[in-house]
């Protein structure tokens, strides 16, 4: 039981990470000039991004979110970044 809530803290902390080096990633593209099409910083796959064209951006998200995991605050970024 106790290394299910080490590996369960683990994740919590590994997911925090992810979310810190995609906000230094989406701040350096905005440094930069950079646009969403020059920089796929958030892995967005083109079925995601398909959705979002057709204005479909909550299912681009939850297509995101079982694609990867993430929790709707980075699926949100994700998506809201190629948008």
């Amino acid at each position: 039981m106790l290394a299910w809530f080490n590996n369960a803290a683990e994740v919590k902390r590994l997911r925090a990470e992810v979310q810190r080096q995609a906000a230094v990633i989406e701040d350096l593209t905005q440094r930069l000039g950079l646009t969403a099409e020059d920089v796929n910083a958030y892995g967005v796959s083109d079925a995601e991004r398909t959705l979002v064209a057709q204005g479909e951006p909550i299912k681009a998200i939850k297509a995101y979110r079982e694609r990867t995991g993430a929790d709707l605050l980075t699926g949100k970024r994700a998506i809201d970044s190629v948008s």
